[in-house]
């Protein structure tokens, strides 16, 4: 008790709270913007000039598994397409069981190659009606879902998050050292 009527000790002390105090309330800050900004890669951008949101990535790269399986499904009706049925299977799973948006990115490119791969193998097979109206609303589906996706605002919401919030102070002092995460590209690591 004595220490603290000692008026050093007692500026040391309130200066410690306070800082303690500033770093927790600008992790807490920070932190629940970049939740946010996570969730968002699953349920869209909001652009406010256009009062709009975008849909969200995570949605479309679901979409586009869906769309994946009936390909595969319809593929399999074809005794010659077992390499393009087996490689487009292989790319959506990889895609289901991807944990970060990073490797999201990666294994949706896989996925739309195999796609790719698939449509030329199907553009020579003799489709009946309803293989033809299944085949046209899956590519439908997968055009459409990557068309949304290359279109999305996330990439350019996460470099305005870092340039306007990680980059300023006092967060670009202390985030390396008091603030863990940070939002991820949907790109190819680097």
């Amino acid at each position: 008790m004595k220490k603290l009527k000692n008026r050093k000790i007692a500026i040391v002390i309130s200066a410690a709270v306070i800082i303690v105090s500033v770093l927790i309330g600008v992790n807490k800050s920070v932190y629940s913007q970049i939740k946010k900004l996570d969730d968002s890669f699953e349920n869209g951008v909001y652009i406010s000039s256009e009062d709009y949101t975008q849909p969200g990535i995570g949605r479309q790269l679901a979409k586009r598994t869906d769309a994946a399986l009936g390909l595969v499904t319809l593929a399999s009706e074809f005794e010659d397409m077992a390499e393009e049925q087996s490689a487009l299977r292989s790319a959506r799973e990889a895609l289901m069981s991807a944990d970060t948006i990073q490797e999201k990115f990666v294994c949706n490119e896989v996925l739309e190659e195999a796609y790719k791969r698939i449509v030329l193998a199907f553009s020579y097979e003799t489709l009946d009606e309803n293989q033809q109206n299944a085949y046209d609303s899956y590519t439908s589906t997968m055009d459409g879902a990557q068309s949304l996706i290359t279109s999305s605002s996330y990439n350019r919401t996460v470099a305005e998050f870092e340039s306007e919030v990680l980059n300023a102070f006092p967060v670009n002092i202390l985030h390396f050292e008091f603030i863990t995460g940070a939002p991820e590209y949907f790109r190819a690591e680097g």
